[in-house]
């Protein structure tokens, strides 16, 4: 079993809560992000790749 951490970011597209999502993913923690706009999901989503290597 993988005892690895999993956050789970509620309104994660925008504002505080992608700051909290890079905090997050940058000390390698898997991040899950939630939000009700697309584009903006699709652009975090990017910048979480990109963070990754």
């Amino acid at each position: 079993m993988n005892n690895s951490p999993i956050a789970l970011i509620v309104d994660g597209s925008s504002g505080m809560g992608l700051s909290t999502a890079k905090q997050l993913v940058a000390q390698g923690i898997s991040t899950i992000i939630l939000g009700n706009n697309n584009d903006k999901l699709d652009a975090a989503k990017s910048l979480q790749q990109r963070m990754r290597g």
